[in-house]
């Protein structure tokens, strides 16, 4: 009978094992690095590459008169800057912080998740007897010279375009009425400037809903207040708020929805059967000139804790 020779395989050693699982740790670790280092590169290429991760996928809220474009150049960058090249406080400081900014105010906010940025523009609101005023309180010559010196020469000649369009209707524009007339180009200015200031800062699709301001004074032993009454059109329907005080105008127009608010409202007190026998439609006369507004519902405004009312005097 013919035998095979086995072959004794013996048994690993300690130590053989801990050679054997040092091998595979090693191993393990280099597969992990390699993938991290795999990662990294291909991230690294993806914000080289993909727009998302450059200004050119930026949302930006408020324009009217300026492209994104506009707005990128105006804070010192390009639709190609990578987005973690940005600086929110200095895109905004650069927007805003200029003499002759074109943008009144600026919140940014640029990440790798999102890219925002909400402004409001430097642009035609008021018209005092047919002169333009911006919400800057330039006047239309001034803004077309602060235009063409922040703007290259064609995007310059757009947006002086788009501004005499807007401003060919002055109707479209804000009625502003003094307390009188004034004769000194000094007095007026003041007093235009008293009378618009309180409004930088609200949004336009807030000021669209406002047809005409009339400026006025209230004093009692202690303050003097900068008040306004403020006639609002909405489809036909007209209110004028009474007697505003300058120091809530924030409050009373915070946003296109808080104005719709108070035309709602005002709707529904002169349906009401209560409230509809104590609202009677007027005519509306400014103080500075003899033209009247007919058919217009007079109401008051209080603000409370930046609450807003309105009511029936």
């Amino acid at each position: 009978m013919d035998y095979i020779d086995a072959e004794v395989i013996e048994p690993l050693s300690d130590l053989d094992i801990l050679i054997s699982n040092s091998k595979k740790k090693k191993l393990i670790f280099r597969i992990g690095c390699l993938s991290l280092i795999f990662l990294w590169v291909f991230l690294i290429i993806l914000y080289f590459i993909l727009p998302s991760y450059r200004l050119e996928s930026i949302k930006i809220d408020g324009l009217s008169s300026f492209s994104e474009n506009d707005v990128l150049s105006l804070g010192g960058y390009s639709s190609r800057t990578h987005i973690l090249g940005i600086s929110n406080n200095t895109f905004e400081k650069n927007l805003t912080n200029k003499s002759d900014s074109l943008i009144l105010k600026a919140k940014a906010n640029i990440s790798p998740f999102s890219s925002k940025v909400s402004i409001i523009e430097d642009m035609p609101i008021f018209n005092y007897e047919n002169k333009i005023y911006f919400l800057s309180l330039s006047d239309k010559e001034s803004y077309i010279e602060r235009v063409k010196n922040n703007l290259p020469g064609e995007r310059a000649l757009s947006v002086v375009a788009k501004i005499n369009e807007d401003t060919n209707d002055l109707t479209n524009l804000i009625d502003l009425h003094l307390i009188e007339k004034f004769t000194s180009v000094n007095k007026i200015n003041d007093e235009v400037r008293k009378a618009i200031n309180p409004f930088l800062g609200i949004s336009f699709d807030t000021l669209k809903y406002i047809s005409s301001i009339q400026y006025t004074s209230y004093f009692d032993t202690l303050n003097v207040y900068s008040l306004c009454d403020a006639l609002i059109e909405y489809n036909s329907f007209k209110v004028v708020l009474k007697s505003i005080r300058y120091d809530t105008i924030l409050d009373v127009f915070n946003s296109p929805e808080s104005v719709k608010t108070i035309i709602n409202n005002a709707k529904e007190m002169s349906q009401n059967e209560i409230t509809r026998n104590r609202m009677s439609l007027v005519d509306y006369k400014f103080l500075d000139e003899d033209r009247i507004i007919e058919n217009v519902y007079e109401l008051h405004v209080s603000v409370n804790n930046h609450h807003v009312r309105i009511y029936i005097d």
